[in-house]
């Protein structure tokens, strides 16, 4: 079987670029007898050809663009682009997986449709526009057309379920893992000149600029901490890349208090080590498809404080403090608790390294497997 493999996001830091890149690689040694097309994007074939290397079934094809890459006012036009190429492209293949973004597609073939989360329909975390209405549009017919959908959690799932109950197409949960280099690995001396930091013990974040990440009523928790603690206790703000900026300029004074240090890029490397040496991580977020900070700071023994929302308890389970979003007072009392508690925090981590085992990239790429033959058999069944 011919597999097109869209991989438009895959080198990038967020969690759908991890998912893209890391699922196909998996697929590929899973699936071995199968070919698998990668439709990448142009000028990133060092990096396609070196993670793919040494993968005998896998064809590079470099018709596609990165969205913004002709800046973000005509990133529409990439999209239409990409999705011509992809829709020609179907016809030629068995199958055709399109692991993240929602384009406009003719589509001229079976295909798997990786669905993460639907908050661009939500008013309340994206305001109505113009192009929340067309993604809308486009999301209504996708998952109509879609011979198959998967899903990173339950949470999604249900969700799709509950916004669109005329959908047909059989929903596969496909829970994400962290990579297998996120392991307990103290923060070295060099790293920790190179990026800035003294001797105190920190509290982290990881993620983009984004208002789901509830990162201000994150901020205004820790200022409620006792002075003795924000004075012996750091907060950092990793991965800001492309917004720092904003960060800089609202806590300002936080920042010149020496009380918050804003990190907007680090490498795999440093990121593990940073998450293996702090005190907890935390992942407040007001809404979340799966959550992947989560299982890479469990898998390096970093205690979890993270929220009640969406997807959030079903990947902590009970590895992790859970506290409502919206609550200041609630999120500031487990930062308290976590940095106090000595013992608690012992647990935390013991139960996040035993709950980081029950997700792999193995288990993942079984599953889509699964759905993979599933979709061929029913569609060679319809063609005989």
């Amino acid at each position: 079987m011919k597999v097109a493999y869209e991989a438009v996001n895959a080198f990038g830091g967020s969690g759908i670029d991890r998912y893209t890149r890391t699922l196909g690689r998996e697929l590929a040694r899973l699936r071995v007898d199968d070919t698998f097309q990668v439709l990448a994007t142009r000028r990133r074939t060092r990096q396609y050809k070196e993670f793919f290397g040494g993968l005998n079934n896998v064809e590079l094809d470099e018709s596609l663009w990165r969205p913004r890459a002709l800046g973000g006012e005509l990133g529409w036009l990439i999209e239409r682009y990409n999705g011509l190429v992809i829709s020609r492209n179907m016809s030629a293949v068995d199958l055709t997986h399109l692991t993240g973004d929602v384009r406009p597609i003719a589509v001229r073939g079976p295909f798997v449709q990786t669905i993460h989360d639907l908050f661009p329909l939500d008013e309340a975390i994206i305001p109505d526009s113009r192009h929340s209405r067309a993604f809308k549009r486009i999301m209504v017919k996708r998952l109509h057309q879609a011979s198959a959908i998967l899903t990173p959690s339950q949470y999604t799932a249900d969700e799709i379920r509950k916004q669109f109950p005329t959908v047909s197409a059989p929903i596969t949960v496909t829970l994400l893992a962290s990579d297998d280099t996120f392991k307990p690995v103290q923060l070295s001396s060099a790293n920790r000149e190179l990026l800035g930091l003294g001797a105190r013990p920190y509290l982290i974040h990881v993620g983009r600029v984004d208002m789901r990440k509830n990162v201000e009523r994150m901020v205004e928790a820790y200022r409620r901490l006792p002075k003795h603690l924000k004075d012996n206790v750091q907060l950092l703000l990793v991965g800001a890349a492309g917004g720092s900026h904003y960060y800089e300029e609202i806590f300002a004074n936080d920042i010149a208090a020496h009380q918050i240090k804003i990190i907007s890029t680090v490498t795999q490397e440093q990121l593990i080590q940073l998450l293996s040496s702090a005190v907890a991580l935390l992942f407040v977020s007001l809404a979340e498809g799966f959550g992947l900070p989560v299982i890479e700071a469990m898998q390096c023994g970093c205690p979890v404080v993270t929220s009640t929302s969406t997807s959030l308890p079903e990947v902590a389970g009970d590895a992790a403090l859970l506290v409502n979003p919206l609550d200041v007072d609630e999120i500031s009392h487990a930062m308290q608790k976590v940095i106090d508690d000595e013992t608690l925090r012992d647990e935390l981590r013991a139960r996040g390294l035993k709950q980081a085992e029950s997700f792999s990239w193995t288990e993942t790429a079984r599953r889509t497997s699964k759905v993979y033959d599933e979709v061929a058999g029913r569609y060679g069944a319809l063609k005989r």
